[in-house]
């Protein structure tokens, strides 16, 4: 019986990666219409005027990743020294290449961050600092929609677009709420409490961690919106360097559609196509042509993967279940 459960779930692993390498096949198959609908010289003109702008780009892109690892190192409050600042910039610059490459890569990435924090601060309060910066990092989405859906009601009017920004960031919002609710009352539901008890410390490590951590901290909410800003200080560079609408309010229309075009490709291997389609559907709120848009959110993956490449060479230097105890 247990062989055959252990076979099923092999096997509903495996058609869980054949179904999102489908999707993403499909993806790469649509970046390439797209690519043929808008011309390759229309597309590769707008590709080459951004490609000067690129060492900025990765700055901010740095600065992103930086912003980060503040904010949950803020979030560890003294016990954040007990681990080596190489050690925190190299846990940032793996689990950043889970985030861009991996299908589910937010969840692969903080749970990699509750691993590595584990031995650290123990596994109770590591899930509760990890699973409050990931709170965080949803009310930073939800404002950043917020202000791209007023942008797109002043540009496009009760658009689909307003409509799915406003969405966006009200889905989001929710989601942060009803995380920090579930984190103060996290309990084993009753059928299982007696199969559990040995759960029963780390949920009160749990719960006793959260009830600490204030609702917003303000060290590392500020954090997390400097990651907001210098994603969108990228957006009005690219923006500018293709020709689109200029300023900062379209900017931050761009970085709503890229939130919501990263929301829908989590289930994508490295959301292939996601971004690319909800930039191309929102070209003209954003005063791009077809080959802009698709150039815009390439330059946008290549500084991704250069980032996500360092991660994975960094990764080679230290396992992340390390324990720093052992020092």
């Amino acid at each position: 019986m247990l062989l055959q459960l252990a076979m099923a779930r092999r096997q509903g692993h495996s058609l869980r990666w054949v179904a999102r390498g489908l999707f993403a096949a499909l993806a790469l198959t649509a970046m390439v219409l797209l690519v043929r609908r808008a011309g390759a010289g229309s597309f590769l003109d707008a590709f080459h005027a951004g490609l000067p702008w690129l060492p900025l780009l990765l700055l901010l892109e740095a600065l992103r990743i930086a912003a980060d690892l503040v904010a949950l190192w803020l979030l560890c409050g003294p016990d954040a020294r007990r681990l080596p600042l190489a050690a925190w910039i190299r846990l940032h610059l793996v689990t950043n290449t889970a985030l861009v490459v991996m299908p589910g890569g937010r969840m692969i990435s903080e749970g990699m961050k509750i691993a590595r924090l584990g031995p650290v601060l123990g596994a109770g309060r590591a899930t509760a600092v990890v699973a409050v910066h990931h709170a965080l990092t949803l009310v930073g989405v939800a404002l950043t929609c917020a202000v791209a859906g007023l942008v797109a009601w002043r540009v496009t009017g009760a658009s689909l677009l307003t409509a799915a920004l406003a969405a966006h960031a009200a889905s989001c919002l929710i989601l942060a709420t009803t995380l920090r609710i579930t984190l103060h009352r996290a309990s084993i539901p009753r059928p299982f409490a007696r199969h559990s008890a040995a759960a029963a410390p780390l949920l009160d490590d749990l719960r006793a961690a959260s009830r600490v951590l204030p609702l917003l901290p303000p060290g590392a909410l500020a954090a997390k919106l400097v990651n907001r800003v210098a994603q969108i200080a990228q957006l009005v560079v690219l923006l500018h360097a293709v020709g689109g609408a200029s300023g900062l309010a379209r900017a931050w229309l761009a970085g709503g559609v890229s939130l919501l075009g990263g929301a829908i490709g989590e289930v994508s291997i490295a959301q292939l196509g996601c971004t690319e389609g909800a930039f191309v559907l929102s070209a003209s709120a954003l005063s791009l042509g077809v080959g802009g848009a698709v150039a815009i959110t390439s330059l946008v993956r290549a500084v991704q993967l250069f980032w996500s490449a360092v991660g994975a060479v960094a990764s080679a230097f230290e396992p992340l279940d390390r324990n720093p105890s052992a020092r």
